[in-house]
């Protein structure tokens, strides 16, 4: 969570320093914080998917070896 708040901070410090309107603070916010989600969504089915895989290879081997 710090590090959530100080990455927020970084950010708008980023945004400040860019030129940005101060109106659009909370939209490039907003989208960093949702492209972060999105991103860890993405990852955490590949994962998923990844481990499955590995549990059907290992079923599918264990049952070559028993035959």
């Amino acid at each position: 969570m710090v590090l959530g708040v100080i990455l927020l901070q970084v950010l708008q410090n980023l945004v400040n320093l860019l030129g940005i309107p101060s109106s659009l603070n909370f939209a490039v916010m907003g989208s960093v914080i949702l492209v972060g989600v999105l991103a860890d969504n993405q990852f955490n089915r590949y994962r998923e998917r990844r481990r499955q895989s590995r549990m059907a290879n290992s079923v599918a081997g264990g049952a070559e070896q028993a035959g």
